[in-house]
């Protein structure tokens, strides 16, 4: 996704993303910027201040985790600002299978989708919901 929105020449930001992960990189090679904690941990406050910065900045908010542990559970919390502020809030695909905070993610999720958030089930989906946005 972090490409496909690179070459439709979008201004993009990424994080919190963990270090060396293949979307780190990409969004190195890209030179995207992006907020980065190491990884098998939970975001920091500093990290996820630095995001929610990058949050007040962003006309909409993809997330595209698929697997949430509890480590990144603070991403809702960042998902749940984004809709508060009236941003356009976007999930790739989400799957029940995935989620092994005991059903505390996915239950994060509906809430977020009865307020409003998108759920795009490709990529494709969600690149033309992102244009008719303009």
């Amino acid at each position: 996704m972090l490409r496909k929105l690179h070459l439709a020449n979008s201004r993009v930001t990424a994080g919190p993303l963990n270090e060396g992960d293949a979307d780190e990189t990409l969004a190195a090679a890209l030179d995207i910027p992006c907020v980065t904690e190491k990884p098998f941990r939970p975001y920091s406050d500093k990290i996820l201040t630095t995001s929610s910065n990058m949050i007040d900045e962003a006309d909409a908010v993809i997330v595209a985790t698929r697997w949430w542990g509890s480590g990144n559970l603070s991403c809702l919390q960042l998902a749940d600002k984004a809709l508060a502020q009236g941003k356009h809030l976007f999930f790739i695909d989400q799957h029940k299978g995935e989620d092994f905070t005991a059903g505390q993610a996915h239950a994060q999720i509906r809430q977020l989708i009865s307020e409003g958030a998108k759920v795009m089930k490709t990529e494709e989906q969600l690149l033309e919901a992102l244009c008719s946005l303009i």
